[in-house]
């Protein structure tokens, strides 16, 4: 399904966590609770006013994005009531000279003014015209102004850390002093070919200042894009099942004699039969020749080769290699690693173990739905400036997922170990990231409910535990296009106001 929200990268204490990289100008400042934020550093003589000085943020992998629409980036200065930004409603051009209405603030010599791609200054500023630097760009209608000594400035950066910026007619790689304003971004982060550039994005956000007194305050970047997602799918099988196979550390220890002298020895060969054929084994730990080396301190391990590719996408046992020929009815001891099978529970009447060691989630209950503010992806608003308007999405439905999970092996040892493992994994693990919104949830790991360490008549061992996946977003509303306020009209008499 297609939803349309917005991401954003937003400059907090946590973000010390993350791998940004900072020029050395510029500091995050996270110390003011309420408003943290990027900005210059300051010395004895003020702030840097050094040109190219950034931030590099961290990377964000959506792997469910179809296209970026939108985007922005916050900020503020330090100026006080210097710092203004208006509209102005340009008219009846003629040159450089233009009519104007303005909104919200009144123009001055010197603010900057911006209208599609391009920005230039007021010069002379009349009751009822102005003139701009440079008004060849510039055509009737609305066009944003502001007054401050500082800017921010954009990059766009890919998983490979190449730099990006718009020319004027197509996205192209970026030299140190390439940069675009946020407007610039914002019109043509439709066009970024997300073939070519990829779903991973960064940012460089480039402050300046003019002025030693005063520093720009960057409090987040924002995206708007459109995602094709299912988003219990995504946490479940897309997320969460990728995370356990890649992450869970579980191992199972054979003893084998081998029939003559061989570097290599076949899982598979008839005349060894493994207690359990469903093992996916997938790399060797250790290997001790226990006739030879009975203290096992020389590890003869070289590699392991998966066997058959199952049709669930595991492998049948596979080859191992050993560093040396080893003499033949020497007795071998190998720790190999597997992961196991893995599998919801959808029938509460009756269920068949289809292949052990597995992992089978019993119960996936949903908790504690709430619809607030997630910082990242939730309630937000990207505004054109320009023109006045805004696309405004609401706060997301939120919930937590409960998971009870069962154990099955058909020994002691491997229930022993798989059953830790998995206990372990998941007091070990902050987060489950979400592989389609690359978005951290928490996790907690709950309890071990019971550990029957006695196989019952079917040779089936057990263990059951549960954990916590916190705070998923789901159920978005569609945005709404919203109109920023473009005049505001105090009635004293009535203590009321209105827009216009």
């Amino acid at each position: 399904m297609i939803h349309k929200l917005i991401k954003s990268w937003i400059f907090n204490e946590a973000e010390r966590r993350n791998t940004m990289l900072m020029t050395a100008g510029v500091r995050l400042n996270a110390e003011e609770i309420k408003y943290p934020r990027l900005q210059l550093k300051e010395s004895g003589s003020g702030f840097d006013t050094s040109s190219d000085l950034y931030v590099r943020t961290k990377l964000q992998k959506p792997n469910a994005l179809k296209k970026w629409l939108q985007f922005q980036v916050e900020w503020r200065t330090n100026e006080g009531s210097f710092y203004s930004e208006y509209s102005l409603l340009l008219s009846n051009k003629s040159g450089n000279t233009f009519d104007y209405e303005q909104f919200g603030g009144m123009a001055k010599v010197g603010d900057k003014i911006y209208q599609g791609d391009y920005e230039t200054t007021i010069t002379v500023v009349n009751d009822t015209t102005i003139e701009l630097a440079d008004g060849t760009n510039f055509i009737n209608g609305r066009v944003y102004a502001l007054r401050s000594s500082c800017m921010v400035n954009i990059r766009l950066v890919d998983e490979s850390n190449n730099m990006y910026f718009h020319n004027g007619a197509d996205w192209v790689m970026a030299t140190v002093s390439d940069w675009n304003t946020p407007f610039q971004v914002n019109n043509h982060i439709q066009d970024l070919d997300l073939l070519t550039f990829g779903k991973g994005i960064k940012f460089d956000i480039n402050l300046k200042s003019n002025d030693s007194k005063y520093t720009p305050y960057v409090t987040s970047v924002d995206l708007l894009g459109e995602f094709d997602l299912d988003f219990i799918q995504d946490i479940i099988y897309d997320s969460l099942f990728y995370l356990i196979k890649e992450e869970i550390n579980v191992t199972n220890r054979l003893t084998f004699a081998l029939p003559t002298l061989t570097d290599t020895f076949d899982l598979n060969d008839p005349s060894y039969e493994l207690s359990n054929d469903g093992y996916n084994f997938t790399a060797i730990v250790s290997a001790y020749n226990l006739t030879t080396d009975g203290e096992r301190l020389n590890n003869i391990a070289s590699s392991y080769t998966p066997g058959a590719q199952r049709p669930s996408g595991s492998y049948a046992p596979g080859i191992i290699t050993f560093s040396s020929a080893q003499p033949a009815d020497s007795i071998i001891e190998v720790e190999l690693k597997y992961y196991p099978e893995l599998a919801i529970f959808t029938n509460q009447d009756y269920y068949e173990v289809a292949r052990m060691p597995s992992i089978v989630f019993e119960s996936i209950q949903q908790q504690n739905v709430v619809a607030w503010k997630n910082s990242n992806i939730g309630k937000n608003v990207i505004r054109d400036k320009i023109n006045l308007t805004a696309t405004q999405v609401k706060s997301p439905e939120q919930f937590d997922l409960v998971f009870e999970y069962a154990v099955f092996t058909s020994n002691q040892s491997d229930q022993l170990r798989m059953g830790e493992a998995l206990y372990s994994l998941f007091n070990r693990l902050r987060v489950v990231n979400s592989w389609g919104l690359d978005e951290p949830y928490p996790v907690t790991s709950m309890e071990v409910f019971n550990s029957q360490n006695v196989a019952n008549t079917s040779n089936v061992n057990t263990h059951v535990g549960s954990f916590r996946i916190h705070n998923i977003a789901a159920f978005f509303r569609e945005p709404i296009d919203v109109r920023l306020v473009g005049r505001l009209v105090n009635q004293l008499t009535t203590n009321q106001s209105r827009e216009t």
